[in-house]
C-alpha cells in the first residue's frame, strides 16, 4: 500500500493534530531541564551527573523545538505560496 501525504492528513487531522503533543513533549524536555539544574546547583548534590543531564535534556528540548518551528514555518510557507 503506498503511503501518500494526503492519506496522513486526511485520515487523523495531520499536523494540527500532532503538533499539541509534540510541544507537550517538548516542554516536558525543558521542565526536566530546569528541574534537574536546580537539583544540580542544590549544596548537597555532589553527582556531575545530574547537571550533564539537565544540559542533554535542554539540547534534546532546543533541537526538536527549533527543527519543529521550521518544518512548521515551511509548510506554512509553501501553503501560502500558489
Amino acid at each position: 500500500l503506498p503511503v501518500r501525504s494526503s492519506t496522513f492528513s486526511s485520515r487523523s487531522g495531520g499536523l494540527s493534530f500532532l503538533v499539541p503533543f509534540l510541544l507537550a513533549g517538548y516542554f516536558f524536555q525543558l521542565y526536566n531541564a530546569y528541574t534537574l539544574w536546580k537539583l544540580a546547583h542544590e549544596p548537597t548534590t555532589h553527582e556531575w551527573q545530574v547537571f550533564v543531564l539537565s544540559l542533554i535534556f535542554f539540547v534534546l528540548f532546543l533541537g526538536n523545538f527549533l527543527t519543529t518551528l521550521s518544518v512548521l514555518r515551511e509548510k506554512f510557507r509553501d501553503k501560502a505560496r500558489p
